[in-house]
């Protein structure tokens, strides 16, 4: 579908949903990418309400109480569950990955948390009653589990008063990306899903706030681990044959220094908080 906005324009709903899907999913190839990182996602010390900027985000617009019932969609290994849950009633925290759940649920264990649980689900394809109308305050960081309508309309159905989103926008991945160009990858030009999610809030009535941090990601993996990490998260997206597996592979070969693969990935996180 090809749009052209006028001053003043806004998509209808009914066009939001057509254009905010996802077009192809490899569910398996997901869940090994995020299970071979998850001890990369537990809490840390940096997780924090005065230097995190996504939490400093939350605590100046609203203020967490013992009384509260929170929802973390797509938790990964539970950092913000853990760290929201030590001004929050109870925290739960959904991932469809079972090594992040795993984890999550070993450092809670380990650091004597008790207001804080883990459940596998897959945000994607799990039944919304489950959760719906249930939390004080839901919240997605950084998550694959919100980006699309239908994954975003759920975690917003959740909710009885606030939620968080914060997405990573105007993403520059000097790695990522040239592989996705080596393999063609159909979404490669896709634009940030921030407009559409912004629209279909303001649509549903509500009066979204934002708040933008640029950010550099840095990461270092054996050429090993970097063959597997960046081919699943390509598998995820698309179907790959072997002749572009090789050549991701002989890429990241070329781009090695003493065995390492290292990138940058430059971003623009972006928050948005509301009051459903």
């Amino acid at each position: 579908m090809n749009i052209s906005y006028g001053v003043g324009d806004m998509l209808d709903i009914n066009m939001i949903k057509e254009l905010w899907v996802r077009k192809f999913e490899d569910v398996a190839s997901e869940i090994a990418v995020w299970d071979s990182v998850a001890s990369e996602y537990l809490l840390e010390e940096k997780n924090n309400f005065k230097e995190d900027p996504f939490l400093q985000f939350m605590e100046e617009k609203i203020q967490l109480s013992q009384n509260m019932e929170v929802l973390d969609v797509g938790c990964g290994a539970g950092a913000y569950s853990c760290r929201i849950a030590e001004r929050a009633g109870n925290v739960t925290g959904v991932d469809f990955s079972p090594r992040m759940i795993e984890e999550g649920q070993h450092y809670v264990e380990r650091n004597h948390i008790k207001n804080v649980q883990f459940l596998e689900r897959n945000w994607h394809t799990c039944d919304g009653e489950e959760f719906k109308g249930k939390y004080d305050m839901v919240f997605a960081h950084t998550t694959p589990a919100v980006i699309d309508y239908d994954s975003f309309k759920k975690m917003n159905d959740a909710s009885k008063k606030y939620c968080f989103i914060s997405k990573p926008t105007r993403r520059n991945d000097c790695v990522y990306d040239e592989i996705r160009k080596i393999a063609g990858d159909p979404s490669l030009k896709k634009l940030d899903d921030m407009p559409l999610l912004f629209d279909a809030l303001w649509l549903w009535g509500y009066h979204p706030e934002l708040r933008y941090d640029p950010v550099v990601w840095k990461s270092e993996r054996t050429v090993e681990e970097a063959e597997q990490w960046y081919l699943r998260r390509l598998k995820a997206n698309m179907r790959i044959d072997t002749y572009i597996e090789k050549q991701v592979k002989d890429y990241l070969q070329s781009i090695s220094v003493n065995n390492v693969v290292r990138e940058a990935i430059e971003v623009t996180l972006t928050s948005v908080f509301w009051t459903v």
